[in-house]
């Protein structure tokens, strides 16, 4: 028999890392490729104990560029509810900050940024990205999939969408109302397992890539529909306004 192997890189975990309590983070890998960081996820528990708490998701980065550096730093701006981090760039004083500082105090892609230098609104957090130094409060992006019932094309799908930036992941839901998602909605026991409003459609049937191109695919696609969700928990509520950009899905 044939076993198709790829080898990605290795950790090392030495004892006095899990003896005690266990383990549950990320360790950054070694030989995983010139100019390359990557981490893998453990978790394991002594005989006896439960696991061990994993990294916070929530926690709070301070980023100092100085005078004459740039952050380096490419923002998601079309959920005016949220700011989240489209892009980390190779060079800049985030990519210095993420290189010096252990896994789970990292700024990574569809991370939420909830408030820099003690100001919440999105738009006031990128104007603090001008000063010199920042301090940002970060809430982590979770994923999870669901799967949609959607008998014909006929049945509307239910959701209103943001309007989407030059740098968006995914589509962003800004309203839901009657169709496919409220049934689905309608048979969920626990609410996190629900849709909710600022929920990222990110991914249709595998279909991942450009907000427009997820979009298509999530109007023609009928039968059981794979839908993975990103989001920020709990994200606060968006207040109604008329300059507001929404388009149904139906």
């Amino acid at each position: 028999m044939k076993y198709n192997i790829s080898y990605y890189g290795k950790v090392l975990l030495k004892p006095h890392q899990f003896a005690a309590t266990g383990f549950n983070g990320e360790m950054m890998m070694d030989e995983a490729g010139e100019n390359l960081q990557a981490y893998l996820g453990l978790r394991m528990k002594m005989a006896g104990q439960e696991y061990p708490s994993g990294p916070p998701s929530t926690f709070t980065v301070v980023v100092e560029k100085g005078e004459n550096q740039h952050y380096g730093i490419v923002f998601d701006t079309s959920d005016r509810a949220a700011l989240m981090i489209f892009r980390v760039c190779d060079k800049g004083a985030v990519a210095e900050h993420n290189r010096r500082t252990k896994p789970c105090e990292q700024l990574v892609q569809t991370d939420f940024i909830t408030s820099v230098n003690g100001v919440s609104s999105p738009l006031a957090c990128i104007r603090q990205f001008q000063k010199p130094k920042v301090t940002c409060a970060v809430r982590r992006g979770i994923q999870f999939s669901v799967t949609l019932k959607r008998e014909n094309l006929q049945k509307p799908l239910g959701v209103i969408v943001s309007e989407t930036s030059v740098n968006s992941i995914g589509i962003t839901i800004a309203c839901i109302t009657e169709g496919a998602v409220q049934e689905y909605n309608d048979e969920c026991i626990e609410e996190e397992d629900k849709f909710h409003v600022h929920d990222r459609i990110i991914n249709v049937n595998g279909m991942t890539g450009k907000p427009a191109n997820i979009r298509a695919k999530m109007m023609s696609s009928t039968g059981n529909i794979q839908v993975r969700i990103l989001r920020a928990c709990p994200m606060a509520a968006l207040p109604e306004s008329e300059n507001n950009k929404h388009r149904v899905l139906n």
